[in-house]
């Protein structure tokens, strides 16, 4: 089983997400009608070393976005992103330099 840490619960105080990428403020769930039944943003320890590696994004109760560091060096290089729950683009950095190299439209 994948280690899960809701943002923004107390458990996750120490799981942060790689400097480079890391947003200004970490999201609590949403307020609001049914919204607070799914988090903002869920980190997980993908290869269990403590550490989050992969950052799934939620918005009006549905995943966004997804950003990885798939080669655990504590940077993020990969980059998916959702329109209705469905992926639409994919972008990888392959030489991880930071910036995408390899991307995929659909």
């Amino acid at each position: 089983m994948v280690g899960l840490c809701v943002a923004a619960s107390p458990a996750c105080a120490d799981a942060k997400k790689p400097a480079e990428a890391s947003p200004t403020s970490v999201t609590a769930p949403a307020e609001g009608k049914g919204d607070a039944l799914v988090p903002k943003t869920v980190a997980v320890d993908t290869n269990k070393d403590g550490t989050p590696d992969r950052w799934e994004y939620y918005e009006q109760n549905q995943i966004s976005r997804i950003e990885a560091d798939a080669n655990h060096d504590g940077t993020v290089d990969e980059w998916i992103r959702f329109a209705d729950e469905k992926v639409v683009k994919v972008e990888k950095d392959t030489d991880y330099d930071g910036k995408p190299d390899r991307w995929a439209d659909y």
